[in-house]
């Protein structure tokens, strides 16, 4: 019946500017506590700019979501280089930041996995330690106990002198 009309979305409207995005690894204290306060309205801003310009059906209303500092992410965790002008579709867009995303989240679970390695080290070098040191309490309560005999003996001896 109706044919559906596709626009093409630059990635300006779509993303930050990077102009005003701020550099990565760059600490603002300012900018930390906002961007964090903002980037969910930020992605909800860019879904409905993508819902009036696709016609697509989702369920992302529906889904909670808890943001964390572990599970935030941040605009500068993407890379900020984008498309040469309107030649970006809005699905390659969604593509692109699906991709890096995956990349992001893969890294983020090397870097987990090696801490969880790190953390799986020292646990066995703790439990090696305490139980060396165990070992060494229960010998020297062992030669304590042989003190106390010997010391019981000798005061036997002294008092039937």
């Amino acid at each position: 019946e109706g044919t559906a009309s596709m626009e093409v979305v630059s990635l300006e409207a779509v993303t930050p500017s990077v102009a005003t995005a701020p550099l990565p690894g760059a600490i603002n204290d300012d900018d930390e506590n906002s961007s964090s306060g903002n980037i969910t309205d930020e992605m909800k801003r860019i879904i409905n700019t993508l819902r009036e310009t696709m016609d697509f059906e989702d369920d992302c209303d529906s889904l909670a979501w808890e943001e964390t500092e572990e599970t935030l992410l941040l605009w500068e965790d993407f890379s900020a280089s984008p498309p040469s002008g309107a030649e970006a579709s809005p699905d390659d867009t969604v593509e692109r930041v699906i991709l890096e995303t995956e990349s992001l989240l893969k890294t983020r679970e090397r870097e987990y996995q090696e801490t969880i390695g790190q953390i799986e080290l020292e646990l066995a070098s703790a439990k090696s330690d305490m139980s060396r040191h165990l070992h060494e309490y229960m010998e020297m309560c062992s030669m304590k106990r042989g003190l106390d005999v010997q010391m019981e003996t000798c005061r036997r001896m002294i008092g039937h002198s």
